[in-house]
């Protein structure tokens, strides 16, 4: 199970890896006019960074959303009762 676990954690780093590269292929006429107005590069690098945590972080609360939303409408369907003698050993 930690196998299968470490290998879609890779294959998500990968997946997003290429969507910031292709962003950043797609975005070159804007990265080049925040340079001529006088942008360095760290401010550029650092704008891209927090755009790509801000993107991640939305995308993380929506799937846990519609993840929580997606129990409660299945266990109504079935029939059972979720998280009935729950408890959390320390």
């Amino acid at each position: 199970l930690d196998i299968l676990a470490s290998i879609i954690f890779l294959v998500g780093v990968f997946g997003i890896n290429y969507a910031m590269d292709m962003n950043l292929t797609e975005r070159r006429r804007e990265i080049a006019l925040l340079k001529s107005i006088g942008f360095k590069r760290k401010q550029i690098m650092l704008s891209l960074i927090y755009e790509a945590a801000l993107i991640g972080l939305i995308g993380a609360l929506t799937g846990t959303i519609l993840v929580i939303f997606g129990i409660f409408i299945l266990s109504s369907l079935i029939n059972i009762e979720i998280f009935s003698g729950l408890s959390v050993y320390l």
